[in-house]
């Protein structure tokens, strides 16, 4: 290794040191539990980057980037549209999603060269190392590699972040297992059979090496490059074909040989975003507030379909968010590209080659996120929000002492205080969705409503807005009403009284206005019932659970 190349990935500090082993933490975790797409997952562990930061800040420096402080207004936004979101809870929810991004910001602008090379790698061997244990436990759903996040698109664009990732630090510090794992992460990704991953992979890895520039990407291949990249190719086909003998997977290899703009994910999702265009008409400006999409859906949906993600991060921010959010998110993509396309044009050596790196793995996240849910996914979003950061200061030495002096004390107590007010709130409220999905498991597995129903009421003391609590409640008492014998008395007079509470909280949501009708028919009020039950019938006309409600009680009379 060149001094040139020790001196960029060398320094280290305390605090560097510390934020690393967060930031590794919170990433094994976060591999470990789905990538934090579901919200327990994301509401308690991100609580440890919540603390982690606000202890840190004290002695680290707060990021000046324009893009960190765009970022905290898209956040501080989506929190200001709980106030009058269509459902409160799940607005909540889905801010807390992406504010864990601001912490994870906060630590990783705390790492030295040293350590922000050695943070990527951290990333590329989860990576590489899952697909392993993957392919052992066998993550497949309908012959796709699915890997730990349960969704094939996203482990594959994951993947292919780490790829490019793999070559740019290969190019900076090249170690003998580089192009071992390289040819690990090329095979998982084809494993996914996710078409988009793979037409993203043909054009942006050569543009990598186009951008990089042939005198660096041919430094990491031993004299011999031809006979190297024929052995290189060979080991790539070999490992795909035994990992696909192996499983006895073919589906993954059919999709990619079968890549038509008239694929049926293609035209459905079209359909989706007709009917999203149509939701966000009619309120364009405010927005409906987060998680809008998986309600509206109903009223709005021109197609028999349901689907629980929009599948397009900026219509789903658009109708969450409002025009507000978009020009936000909008201002943070710009910033992203023009400041990395500035470093890039003065940048030499392997500081062009980390910028080049940096933002290509930025873009193969952000485009992806355009055609599927990939941002739903805390940990994406997350990993998405350090690249600018990572691409702006690549050419500023490290030099924590002079930062503390930019950063007043004031600023600094005021951002610790925040960040741990919001990791309370966030532990609190995932404790109240742990308490939802205890119940449920409890309700199916044991069929104890009574002991069901009392973690749904300890549930609602934790949460702010809840809505699903009281829904989920009314359900359990409608079914011990009508399937004894009964465990909790006068079930439907406290079901008609959770039901409306639910109504209040969440309004549009089809289901409530279908279990009110439930319990009315259960009350004797047939007649009102069926009426009331044609009336949102009509309003949402692709609801199964309605119409088969419907057809029953017009065919049998129950």
């Amino acid at each position: 290794m060149s001094r040139r190349q020790n001196e960029w990935i060398s320094d280290s500090n305390w605090t560097s040191t510390l934020s690393l082993a967060l930031l590794t933490l919170f990433l094994f975790l976060a591999f470990m539990q789905h990538g934090l797409l579901f919200k327990p997952e994301y509401l308690i562990i991100g609580s440890l980057l919540y603390i982690g930061a606000s202890l840190l800040i004290i002695r680290g420096f707060i990021p000046k980037q324009l893009f960190f402080y765009l970022l905290i207004s898209f956040v501080g936004w989506t929190f200001l549209t709980t106030s009058y979101a269509i459902n409160q809870q799940e607005a909540l929810n889905t801010a807390f999603r992406f504010s864990l991004a601001i912490p994870f910001v906060i630590l990783a602008s705390q790492l030295t060269n040293k350590h922000r090379l050695l943070l990527i790698r951290i990333l590329i061997y989860l990576s590489s190392g899952w697909i392993v244990v993957g392919l052992l436990f066998k993550q497949y759903r309908d012959g796709r590699f699915e890997g730990t996040l349960g969704y094939a698109n996203s482990w594959g664009i994951l993947l292919l972040a780490a790829l490019i990732l793999n070559f740019t630090v290969s190019m900076i510090d090249n170690k003998k297992a580089d192009k071992w794992i390289s040819l690990l992460l090329i095979g998982g990704v084809l494993l996914t059979g996710s078409r988009t991953v793979f037409v993203l992979m043909l054009i942006l890895i050569p543009l990598q090496l186009l951008l990089v520039g042939k005198n660096r990407w041919l430094s990491m291949m031993p004299q011999k490059k031809i006979l190297w990249i024929t052995v290189y190719l060979a080991a790539s086909l070999s490992i795909l074909f035994t990992a696909v003998l192996i499983s006895h997977q073919t589906g993954s290899l059919e999709r990619l040989t079968n890549i038509n703009l008239q694929a049926s994910e293609w035209t459905s999702r079209l359909g989706y975003y007709r009917d999203a265009w149509s939701i966000i008409m009619d309120s364009p400006l405010l927005g409906y507030g987060g998680g809008a999409w998986h309600i509206l859906q109903y009223q709005y949906q021109t197609a028999d379909y349901t689907v629980r993600y929009l599948h397009n991060f900026w219509l789903e921010t658009w109708i969450d968010s409002g025009l507000l959010g978009l020009l936000l998110l909008s201002s943070m993509v710009v910033t992203f590209i023009w400041i990395s396309l500035l470093k890039y044009r003065t940048a030499t050596g392997h500081t062009k080659t980390w910028i080049v790196g940096c933002f290509l793995a930025g873009i193969c996240l952000l485009c992806h996120s355009t055609i599927d849910f990939s941002f739903s996914y805390s940990m994406l979003f997350a990993l998405w929000t350090i690249f600018p950061l990572f691409s702006e200061r690549s050419l500023e030495p490290t030099n924590p002492k002079l930062k503390n002096v930019s950063n007043s004390w004031t600023v600094r107590i005021a951002l610790s205080l925040s960040l741990l007010i919001a990791a309370y709130f966030s532990i609190r409220l995932g404790i109240a969705e742990s308490l939802i999905i205890k119940s449920d498991q409890i309700s199916l597995n044991q069929k104890n409503t009574k002991e069901a129903i009392g973690l749904l009421q300890q549930s609602e003391k934790y949460a702010f807005f809840p809505a699903e609590q009281h829904e989920k409640i009314a359900r359990l008492l409608i079914n011990e009403y009508l399937n004894p014998p009964q465990q909790v008395n006068n079930a439907l007079a406290i079901a008609e009284d959770e039901i409306g509470r639910a109504i209040e909280r969440n309004p549009e949501d089809p289901q409530v206005h279908l279990l009110k009708c439930q319990i009315d028919y259960a009350k004797g009020n047939r007649t009102e019932a069926l009426k009331q039950l044609s009336a949102i019938k009509d309003k949402y006309p692709f609801h199964h659970g309605i119409h088969d409600q419907f057809d029953k009680w017009m065919n049998t009379g129950r």
